[in-house]
């Protein structure tokens, strides 16, 4: 459902799809906060929230909620909050995108080091790297 025009908020209704493994709802003009259940789904593999109005904070425990997450991509957005040291806990995530929020601390040094990711891209260019 990328790049449709849709607007408003995302409906609840698609996070209550317990087998749901896909979430692509870039390039659109979605708002609100993603709703909690969406952090309850654990066969997720892939989000694409990228460039839409979205707000709120990450769970800091998303990737015990998300253990199969693999791609996570929410630039260009308004996020905001710390980026979640246990991010670095999701073992089978291969890309991250983080870029243009309003995330606020350090980038995890965690980040850089789960087993399996491949490409750490667009974070955030005004966060300070602990390293």
């Amino acid at each position: 459902m990328a790049e449709n025009k849709l607007i408003g908020r995302i409906p609840k209704k698609i996070f209550n799809i317990s087998s749901l493994e896909m979430v692509i709802l870039a390039d659109n003009s979605f708002s609100g906060e993603i709703p909690f259940s969406f952090f309850n789904i654990s066969s997720l593999r892939v989000v694409s929230l990228i460039n839409n109005n979205i707000h709120g904070s990450l769970p800091q425990d998303m990737c015990g909620r998300l253990p199969q997450l693999e791609i996570f991509a929410i630039s260009y957005n308004h996020f905001e909050g710390n980026i979640p040291r246990q991010i670095g806990n999701c073992t089978l995530m291969r890309e991250l995108y983080l870029r243009d929020n309003f995330f606020k601390g350090s980038i995890p040094k965690e980040i850089g080091f789960p087993n399996n990711l491949e490409a750490v891209f667009h974070l955030i260019w005004d966060v300070v790297f602990p390293w």
